[in-house]
């Protein structure tokens, strides 16, 4: 066997992972990140141990695997992330000194 490939959707995962639904719904912004961000219930649900580590991580993996596969089907996405990743490879190549 080759590889595998997911066969969900935002709404499967959603399902899946309702719990980490519902606590996206509590965070103070709606287009939060989960990263930095104050007010965020996912990180709040984290440090306080109600939502364990191994969950959130793997349901950033599945998030992750999601992106890439839809990335490969549509060629507007592909050629979004080519630009994203030229613009990171240029701001790397410019020194600060």
């Amino acid at each position: 066997m080759r590889e595998l490939k997911l066969w969900a959707d935002e709404e499967v995962l959603d399902t899946t992972f309702s719990e980490i639904s519902e606590l996206a719904a509590e965070c103070r912004f709606s287009d939060c990140a989960h990263e930095r961000e104050p007010g965020c219930a996912i990180r709040q649900a984290l440090s306080d141990g109600s939502l364990s580590r191994e969950r959130w991580d793997s349901y950033c993996k599945l998030q992750r695997e999601m992106r890439a596969l839809a990335i490969r089907k549509d060629a507007r996405l592909r050629s979004e992330a080519r630009k994203q990743r030229a613009r990171f490879a240029r701001s790397r190549r410019k020194t600060k000194y």
